[in-house]
């Protein structure tokens, strides 16, 4: 059963060899054991948890004493048990939550992290010298879940440095990090003496990926969720497929696509000899092209996180006539006849002078005064003109007048207006 200790009770003990083991413990409290270990072995344990510190295993051993520190000293006793009774009388350091084994062990329930500290058993053996042994016990809370954290007003290629932290408020602990599952971290990379955090002096493309941090203490050990850094940079390498010159006829189809290396993805803009397609999208298509497609085609790629840009060309070359060159196929029937009369009426206005210009001569003089146009009025004045060569018969005159189809006819001509033409029959 368990005994108080100090003034709260006296010894039940009547028996002598009690009274002399109890003091032969505390006579021994002054006493070092030359068997003492040069390192003290290390228990750990966990908040809540219950402890069960080991003593050294010996045979005949009639008691085990256990004080708080390293000293074996009445005023650090915790508790004594005796091996035959079983009994256990408690000292000036016992809390309520130690108690003795029949291995001479010392169990601790319900930790708290002060108990935290060496602990002294000293053995009593019967027949023999007694053995003395420091064991540290250690109590740790159970590391809470850290989480990866970091600052930066822009996370750039070659723009300064990225800081990464490891937070939790977890103490003491050892931090590890990994980099995409692997320890092996980027060369360029520098740790805090604690390892908490985690600076990248100039942030490059190649640092972006996943990091995690793990916390560890004796008793536990937690690790962060991922946290994915990326690095912006580009665009670069900016290609138009199919690259270099193409050479298309009037009517072919142009398809070109663009692409380059960025992150984030790129805005894409074309241009045709220097002027805005308006047409965003890293393709271009014309389904039939026309000699208004012919130039230079740029495709400029932009990166708005970074603010750069790049771009490209290739040279574009149309041949052929385009099907609406002749006018034709742009204009409508009604137009077409209009062209088809007017281009007719043109002809025979030029037959009609070509005829009386240059095929015919025209007369010497102008007709008497008073003649007619029938064949009669012919006659007398070929027999009147003196001047007209030939013989009267030989000569007619005819009055030509144009009367386009459905317009008003014309009132007569008069004599003074009439022309006259020779026309001699061989």
């Amino acid at each position: 059963m368990g005994l108080s200790c100090g003034p709260r009770g006296s010894l039940p003990w009547s028996h002598a060899l009690k009274t002399l083991t109890l003091a032969v413990c505390l006579g021994v409290c002054i006493l070092r054991a030359s068997a003492q270990g040069a390192g003290a072995e290390v228990i750990d344990a966990a908040v809540g948890e219950t402890a069960t510190i080991p003593a050294p295993v010996t045979v005949k051993t009639f008691s085990f004493s256990w004080y708080r520190g390293t000293a074996v000293a009445a005023s650090q006793l915790i508790c004594t048990y005796f091996v035959s009774s079983p009994e256990q009388v408690n000292g000036p350091q016992y809390t309520g939550r130690e108690s003795g084994r029949p291995d001479g062990a010392l169990q601790i329930r319900d930790l708290r992290t002060n108990y935290t500290g060496n602990y002294t058993v000293n053995v009593i053996v019967s027949g023999a010298s007694p053995v003395e042994a420091t064991r540290q016990l250690r109590v740790s809370e159970l590391v809470t879940k850290p989480t990866v954290k970091y600052v930066s007003s822009q996370l750039v290629e070659n723009r300064g440095p990225v800081e990464i932290t490891c937070d939790t408020p977890s103490v003491p602990v050892t931090i590890f990090w990994s980099f995409n599952g692997s320890q092996t971290l980027p060369g360029n990379i520098i740790l805090s003496p604690d390892n908490r955090t985690l600076t990248i002096s100039n942030v490059s493309r190649g640092d972006s990926g996943i990091y995690q941090c793990t916390a560890l203490n004796p008793v536990s050990n937690s690790t962060s969720d991922p946290q994915t850094l990326t690095v912006a940079y580009g665009p670069e390498n900016v290609k138009i497929t199919p690259p270099g010159s193409q050479l298309l006829q009037v009517g072919n189809k142009l398809s070109l696509s663009c692409t380059a290396q960025s992150v984030p993805e790129v805005q894409y803009q074309w241009f045709l000899n220097d002027t805005n397609l308006n047409r965003p999208g890293n393709t271009y298509t014309v389904e039939k092209v026309s000699s208004q497609n012919y130039g230079n085609y740029t495709c400029v790629a932009h990166n708005t996180y970074t603010s750069l840009s790049a771009n490209t060309s290739v040279f574009i070359t149309v041949n052929g006539t385009d099907p609406s060159s002749g006018g034709s196929p742009d204009l409508s029937g009604g137009a077409i006849a209009g062209i088809v009369i007017g281009v007719l009426a043109v002809i025979i206005v030029v037959c009609v002078l070509v005829y009386i210009f240059v095929i015919k001569k025209p007369a010497s003089g102008h007709p008497p005064e008073g003649s007619t146009t029938d064949a009669a009025s012919s006659k007398n004045a070929a027999s009147t003109n003196p001047k007209v060569n030939g013989t009267a018969e030989d000569i007619q005159y005819s009055s030509v007048n144009f009367m386009p189809k459905g317009s008003t006819p014309l009132k007569p001509i008069s004599n003074e207006n009439t022309v006259y033409s020779e026309v001699r029959r061989s």
